[in-house]
């Protein structure tokens, strides 16, 4: 009777089929869980990049309007200078955002509300201010006592608060991960851009 197991090696025979069921479970566990560790690696990467990219474009404004306020105040071209060279860092920064919001509307759609926020301010107060420089003349804005409007910081801030929304949208992971990740770093930017 060699073909038929004792009870103790039926006992020993199910604790190693078990054993080897664990592994195999573990093993399935180990593969799903470390796609969702790339996917949130990639996801962390791509927050990061928004959020340098967004202080970035907060930096640029801010820079454009301290050299406009210089330019208009001591009519010098290294200010000038400045005011162009923010201008033009700020642009390629937008361009670099977009490319790398690509897929999320909301904060693509922040962004262009962003761009024309800065063009309208380049347009309705810069622009006219250089040209009264050139001119002889006071800045618009001084001449009438009012304080140009602050649209491009406006905008700036909502760009690091509609990236948190935008992300609040997506489809939630298991662990919640990148969602909870990209809301610190918006919420940085956004303190950043105020």
């Amino acid at each position: 009777m060699h073909g038929i197991l004792s009870k103790n090696n039926r006992v020993l025979a199910l604790i190693g089929a078990l054993a080897a069921g664990s592994f195999v479970v573990g093993g399935i566990v180990y593969a799903v869980s470390s796609d969702q560790a790339g996917e949130l690696a990639a996801m962390s990467t791509r927050i990061s990049r928004l959020d340098a990219l967004a202080n970035t474009m907060s930096t640029e404004v801010n820079h454009a309007e301290d050299s406009l306020g210089d330019y208009v105040l001591s009519g010098d071209a290294i200010a000038r200078k400045g005011f162009d060279d923010a201008v033009t860092n700020q642009a390629a920064a937008a361009d670099d955002f977009r490319a790398v919001a690509a897929g999320m509307e909301p904060v693509e759609s922040a962004l262009a509300r962003l761009e024309v926020a800065s063009l309208d301010w380049r347009d309705r107060i810069a622009m006219p201010a250089i040209r009264g420089v050139k001119a002889g003349t006071p800045r618009p804005s001084t001449r009438s006592g009012h304080s140009p409007p602050q649209t491009g910081w406006a905008s700036t801030a909502r760009l690091g608060a509609l990236t948190a929304s935008s992300l609040d949208s997506m489809p939630p992971s298991s662990s919640g991960g990148p969602r909870s990740e990209a809301r610190r770093s918006s919420a940085l930017s956004s303190v950043s851009a105020s």
